[in-house]
């Protein structure tokens, strides 16, 4: 059995990044989940064959307190983790506070957070577009800054001072951490 070697990522800096598309897929809410499902994989099945990346990343899975919305989640995520397989890419999943942590340098950021924190490192107006579209877009970011070596264990509580939100934006934009 031959090891898996690690994936090499080239380093890249803020100012490389660039939004080359951004959309919010939504389903029409009258078709029958399985129809839903097939138009989210056949659309983003599409996106990848337009974009062809070299990775997929996905925000880890997490226990939601609504059984049911957990549920259309796994299937959601069942038709991109196909999509990955399909076009043979490697599939990176990184917990939703790593992501939040890497982008506003708070794990327990909010949306509302994490949105300011994209549109202004990628200079990116979400416009009217759902917080869906700045979280997929900070799942990015947060692999790209990372290289593909993202901290996936649990985030540690640190004993330091947290650093003012807008101070840290800044220095995210100078390329300092």
């Amino acid at each position: 059995m031959n090891p898996v070697a690690p994936m090499q990522t080239p380093s890249y800096h803020l100012s490389q990044f660039r939004t080359l598309e951004a959309m919010a897929l939504k389903a029409d809410l009258s078709l029958p989940s399985h129809e839903r499902i097939g138009y989210l994989h056949h659309t983003l099945y599409q996106l990848l064959e337009k974009w062809k990346p070299h990775v997929m990343v996905i925000e880890k899975a997490f226990h939601g307190k609504n059984s049911a919305t957990t549920l259309k989640l796994g299937e959601a995520r069942g038709a991109l983790m196909t999509v990955a397989y399909r076009h043979k890419l490697p599939l990176i999943e990184i917990p939703a506070t790593t992501i939040k942590r890497s982008i506003t340098g708070q794990g327990l950021a909010s949306k509302e957070q994490v949105s300011l924190a994209v549109q202004t490192l990628l200079r990116f107006s979400r416009g009217k577009l759902p917080y869906d579209v700045t979280d997929a877009l900070a799942i990015a970011l947060c692999y790209g800054l990372h290289y593909g070596k993202v901290d996936t264990q649990r985030p540690r509580r640190s004993r330091q001072p947290k650093k003012d939100f807008e101070q840290l934006i800044q220095q995210r934009l100078e390329g300092k951490s």
